[in-house]
Parts: structure tokens; sequence; C-alpha cells
């Protein structure tokens, strides 16, 4: 089945409009605050000191050094995200939970979707290792990944994975690319709130302002990717099952 990427933002915007006063019960916590506090308790990434038009094996190895030193937080923020990702899940693929029931079915859940989480980005970056392209096909491919796992109780994240790649089939770069615009388009803002900071200053209360926007919009751009890859499993799962 050629999926239709109309009917699907349809469907994910009858899903906000269905449930939006609980979505917004349950993402703040989990979607905004860890950014929020992750920027302001993290400080500022170091430049590397290293010129890398003079010594770009040194620049690269610097970088790498930067980027490693940030990889805690980011678990962190990515397991806390997950326990509000399957609760998200969970509402919009069993909406006559209620946010408390939602939360305790959501809890067991959560390490399995954070561990098919890391399995799918993984497997993402070093597909862009491999030319770039392998990574973005293998987005698209494990798009429904989360989905799959709450709404079929599945209970091992590398069946989850398998799972999408087989509803996915046919579809991956049309995913792939829907998935990657709604990313590009809340980072292209995230980074014009950065300009509008450097330009302003440091003090501190504008940075928390500028932080404060910045995970704001990170967490819209979140609820938008669920709302759409909860409508694209719905509509790959149903022509698989017939319905």
């Amino acid at each position: 089945m050629k999926i239709d990427l109309a009917a699907i933002f349809a469907d994910a915007r009858a899903l906000w409009h269905a449930r939006r006063d609980l979505i917004m019960r349950i993402a703040p916590p989990f979607l905004f605050l860890p950014p929020f506090a992750g920027a302001l308790l993290t400080p500022d990434p170091a430049t590397p000191p290293v010129d890398a038009s003079t010594d770009p094996a040194a620049a690269q190895a610097a970088m790498l050094d930067i980027l490693a030193s940030a990889i805690p937080s980011y678990l962190v923020t990515l397991a806390i995200g997950a326990i509000g990702t399957a609760a998200l899940y969970q509402l919009l693929l069993r909406p006559e939970a209620t946010v408390g029931q939602t939360l305790r079915l959501a809890l067991p859940r959560a390490l399995l979707l954070f561990l098919t989480m890391l399995a799918v980005q993984v497997g993402f970056f070093l597909g862009l290792l491999l030319l770039i392209v392998p990574g973005i096909y293998f987005y698209g491919r494990s798009f429904v990944s989360g989905p799959a796992l709450i709404a079929e109780r599945i209970d091992n994240p590398l069946q989850a994975v398998a799972r999408s790649l087989e509803l996915t089939r046919g579809n991956s770069w049309t995913l792939a690319f829907a998935g990657i615009a709604i990313m590009f388009g809340a980072n292209a803002v995230i980074l014009v709130i950065g300009d509008i900071r450097a330009m302003a200053g440091d003090g501190p209360v504008l940075t928390a302002i500028v932080y404060a926007a910045a995970a704001a919009v990170s967490m819209a751009a979140t609820i938008v990717e669920l709302l759409f890859r909860v409508a694209c499993y719905r509509r790959l799962a149903g022509s698989k099952s017939g319905t």
C-alpha cells in the first residue's frame, strides 16, 4: 500500500483535536522540562581548541570528545522522554484510557521503548556513516517501530523494528523525508532562537527565556512527529490486516 501523506496528516490533525487536552497534560513534564533543564544545567559546548584548517585530524578528535561528553545528558533526556512518548502512544492508540491509566500502562513499556528508540537511532547513525543514504532509508523503514511496540505489546525492541520493516515496505523514502522535514523545520526555528540569544547577549533571564522557547519548539515538534507516526502506523497496520 502506498501511503497518502495528505490523508495521514489529516488523521494526525484529527488525533490532535480529539486528544489535545490530555496530550498537553502529559507532554510538558517529559518532553519540555528535560531539555529545558538540561540546557540550563549543561555548559555551552566548547569550541574545538584546534584549527581544522591546520590540523584536521586533531580538530576531528576534539569534536568527537565534545560529542562524547554530551552523551550522558542526551541519554538521560532520551530516557525521560521515552516515558512521555510511551504515555502519548498509549493515549493515542488506546483512547479510552484516562491520563492516570495511560501513565500506569506506559511506565512498564517505557524501558522497552527507550531501547527501541536507541536501536533506531544507532542504526540511523551507522547508516549515515555509510554515505548518508542507508541511514535515511533505515530511518524510513523503522519509522513506526514505537507505535508498533505499544499497540501490539511487543516485548523485544528488535522485533518492534522488524515489525516496522514489514509495515513500511514500499514507503520508506516517503516516511523518511516527511519525518526529516518535521525535524529540520524544528531545528531551523531553534537555530533562529539561538541567533536571537547571540545578538541579545548572555543575561541569565534572557538565556532562560531562550532555552524555554527552544524546549517548547522541540516539544511541539515531538508531538507533531508522534501524531504523524501513530497516523502512519494505523494506516499501514490497517492495510496489512485488510481493514
